[in-house]
């Protein structure tokens, strides 16, 4: 702080500069923040501070994504897209569906087909030569009308894998506390008698001892996929 209010620097790079500040020093700093002329790139826990800023930026897997607004209109923008992108990933959905569908009724009218062709020829009684003919036309017209519609779908497919793909790594970080899974009673950590020793002195007084038993679980839930830790 008093770097900042000395020496006015013209770039200046801010750590979670709030960790350890009193509610007084922090109106000082946001009121230099918006005093000042300087460059200022700040990584913050801080949403109070990350208010006082006009650019977020977001530093995702590879790029940088920039937002020209302080961090509630960044929460919005980030609200809107994922919106979006649900909005994408259903419509996607859909029409795979109706083309699955399509494809499973032009096959099995194609079948139809077929044998009709099949029994007016036998009851015609073409010659085998002209019968062959028209059944190599309808085979090669059925693989033809087959890869058309299988490739429209594993494009359809390959569209909703990417925006679902972009939807997951848009989901924002969830904090869930619950009852640890683990039965109750279950000993994780026991320690016996135990002190540390620093020359003639003693860590605690007397060797500690301790029995550590489980009773919450925390659950990190983020793009990159879920963790649980047992305390």
């Amino acid at each position: 702080m008093a770097g900042l209010f000395l020496h006015s620097p013209g770039i200046v790079l801010l750590d979670e500069p709030t960790n350890h500040l009193d509610g007084t020093s922090r109106q000082r700093l946001y009121h230099w923040l918006s005093q000042s002329k300087a460059t200022v790139l700040i990584v913050s826990h801080d949403r109070a501070l990350l208010n006082q800023l006009d650019t977020t930026l977001e530093l995702g897997k590879g790029h940088l994504e920039v937002y020209g607004g302080n961090y509630d209109f960044y929460q919005e923008q980030k609200r809107t897209q994922r919106e979006a992108l649900k909005a994408q990933a259903d419509e996607h959905e859909k029409t795979l569906k109706q083309a699955q569908q399509k494809a499973r009724d032009l096959a099995e009218q194609r079948q139809k087909q077929e044998i009709r062709g099949k029994a007016q020829g036998q009851k015609q009684a073409l010659p085998r030569i002209i019968a062959g003919g028209r059944k190599t036309q309808a085979e090669q017209s059925t693989a033809k009308l087959k890869e058309v519609h299988q490739e429209k779908l594993q494009d359809l497919s390959g569209q909703l894998r990417s925006v679902r793909t972009q939807l997951h790594q848009t989901q924002p970080l969830h904090l869930v506390l619950e009852s640890s899974d683990l039965h109750h009673g279950k000993l994780l950590i026991e320690a016996q008698h135990l002190n540390q020793h620093l020359g003639e002195s003693s860590l605690w007084p007397e060797p500690y001892s301790s029995r550590f038993v489980p009773a919450t679980v925390f659950e990190f839930k983020g793009p990159m996929g879920r963790v649980k830790q047992h305390f």
